[in-house]
């Protein structure tokens, strides 16, 4: 098994349907994203995954407010940054 240190990162995506700032000028992520990050930087830590996660974020205002259209730009978006 590879050293983690060795090797890319994977990418996930993180994408919420709401946009809880309307202004856009919030670009921290939200607190259970925090929690994702800790559980990526044991996993890594203890040896259950062979490289380090690099947690993407994407926003966008989904339904009732928004529309699909927007969520699914948003997924594209991630997706064409490489996140599983």
């Amino acid at each position: 098994m590879a050293l983690a240190k060795d090797v890319e990162p994977v990418n996930v995506g993180f994408l919420l349907d709401i946009i809880s700032d309307p202004e856009g000028k919030s670009k921290r992520p939200p607190d259970l994203a925090d929690a994702m990050r800790l559980v990526f930087d044991e996993a890594v830590e203890n040896g259950v995954l062979d490289r380090p996660v690099e947690v993407v974020y994407g926003q966008a205002q989904g339904l009732p407010r928004g529309s699909v259209k927007a969520v699914i730009d948003e997924f594209g978006r991630l997706v064409d940054e490489g996140c599983v």
